[in-house]
């Protein structure tokens, strides 16, 4: 069986054809029509073309089993990556709609994904950034807490914003296609938005707090 499968296996050809196998499986799940039912002609014939591309990658996994051992070909991680989405390619012919199975049926999106395992700059790319998740969390925690500052910065700056709002007295109607944003009462300088005179309905326009519970943003 080794000699068998080694020369398939390690021959460039095989690999090519392969990747154009991903590459029109990949072209055959985005051609699914969810608005027609699964029974459909276009669907069915989908279906039938799936089968039969995951069959031919269910003779690779047997191929690569025989060229380097089950053992052999499970040790590998991007080998156990390829078994599992190829396991996933069958669960669309199975019966059922539960959500084990619908989640299942999701991983075939990941189907694409497997061209990385074909090569090797793309693998090292990957690996790079599983390595780098480590420190990625301490720029996140960085941000997260400039974040924080800022946010504080702007309670403090535009906290009478928050419950204020541009009204017409009489009516207590507020103005609310001049902005979203709020106004600071008795303001005659510094940081905080002022009422105009006359709104746009001809009324007076006065800074008056909300009613309790019914805040705004100041950020939009």
């Amino acid at each position: 069986a080794f000699r068998m499968a080694r020369p398939i296996v390690e021959s460039e050809d095989f690999e090519l054809m392969i990747i154009v196998v991903i590459f029109v499986n990949c072209i055959s799940l985005s051609l699914f029509r969810p608005t027609e039912p699964p029974d459909s002609t276009w669907n069915s014939t989908l279906d039938t073309l799936e089968l039969s591309l995951n069959g031919v990658f269910t003779l690779e996994v047997l191929l690569r089993c025989m060229h380097v051992g089950v053992r052999g070909y499970f040790r590998d991680r991007w080998s156990q990556f390829d078994f599992t989405l190829v396991l996933a390619g069958y669960s669309g012919f199975l019966g059922g709609g539960g959500g084990d199975l619908r989640a299942l049926r999701a991983m075939r999106a990941l189907r694409p994904l497997r061209t990385i395992t074909r090569f090797e700059s793309l693998r090292s790319v990957v690996v790079c950034l599983v390595e780098a998740v480590p420190l990625l969390v301490s720029v996140v925690g960085l941000v997260l807490f400039f974040a924080f500052i800022f946010a504080i910065a702007g309670q403090q700056l535009f906290m009478e914003s928050y419950h204020y709002r541009c009204q017409n007295p009489l009516t207590g109607v507020p103005e609310t296609y001049i902005d979203e944003f709020g106004c600071k009462p008795g303001r005659t300088g510094g940081i905080g938005r002022s009422c105009p005179a006359v709104g746009r309905l001809g009324g007076p326009l006065e800074c008056t707090q909300l009613a309790s519970g019914r805040g705004i943003s100041v950020a939009g």
